[in-house]
Parts: C-alpha cells; sequence; structure tokens
C-alpha cells in the first residue's frame, strides 16, 4: 500500500524524475558541506601563562558541568561540582572555536575539536582570574 502511494506522489515523467534525483543530490550535498565545513570564527579567552597544556604541569584540580556560549568568553560552564554556580572558561593559549549550528566547538593547536557547548564535561584545570582555567584535553571521537 506504501509503494502504491509512494508511486502516485512521484513524478511520472522523465523530467519529473531527473528534477527530483536533482533535488535530492543538492539537499546531500549541501548536508555534506554543512557538516563538514569549517564555521563562523568565535572569539575564545585563553591564557598566555606558562605551564597551561604544557610540559609545566597544570592545576591538580578540575570541575564539571555543562558548557554553554558566553558571550564575552565565548564559553563558559554551568558548574556542579565546586559550587561557584556559573564561571567564563579559559583555554589554553592556541586554542580556537567556531560556530557550529548554534553551539560553539573548541579546538586545540592541532584542529582537533576537543569541546562542545551544549555538553556535559569535565574539566581539569583550576580557578583563576574570575573563571576556570582548563589544561589540555583529549580530542572528541566520533
Amino acid at each position: 500500500m506504501v509503494l502504491a502511494m509512494s508511486r502516485k506522489l512521484l513524478p511520472t515523467s522523465s523530467q519529473g524524475r531527473l528534477a527530483v534525483l536533482a533535488g535530492m543530490v543538492v539537499l546531500f550535498v549541501a548536508g555534506f558541506l554543512a557538516l563538514h565545513l569549517p564555521g563562523e570564527p568565535v572569539e575564545l579567552r585563553t591564557t598566555l601563562t606558562p605551564g597551561f597544556d604544557s610540559q609545566y604541569g597544570c592545576y591538580a584540580a578540575g570541575d564539571g558541568g555543562r558548557l554553554v556560549v558566553d558571550p564575552v568568553s565565548g564559553t563558559g560552564l554551568i558548574e556542579n561540582q565546586m559550587g561557584h554556580g556559573y564561571v567564563q572558561v579559559t583555554w589554553p593559549g592556541g586554542y580556537t572555536a567556531r560556530r557550529s549550528g548554534g553551539e560553539v566547538e573548541v579546538l586545540n593547536r592541532y584542529g582537533e575539536v576537543i569541546a562542545r557547548t551544549g555538553t556535559d564535561v569535565y574539566f581539569s584545570g583550576g580557578y583563576e582570574d574570575g573563571g576556570f582555567q582548563v589544561c589540555g584535553l583529549v580530542p572528541i571521537r566520533p
């Protein structure tokens, strides 16, 4: 029955079928590009302090919560472990960010996505200058 109904909805002429096929190809290409092309850059708060994400070490603490978009620092943390509530996040020098739909992706120095807003995260690092300074993170793997 579904097959019979779908045949009634599909064009019967070769031009109509070609138009449907072309539309499907356009949608596929647009979807592919939306997923694989880098988005618009986002200003990200980073530190120049030696020791973050380097051989010098970093804070021995950590915190977790929901990573969110912050209009000033690029990302913020609605933290759930240390009682600070909401803090801006400071990333190691050389890290960048880009838009991905309504979210922000954070990339390490090698261009690998290591964090994404809208997700729950746990960072190693510590509180300094009114925000949370993140140490190096492992890239997100699909």
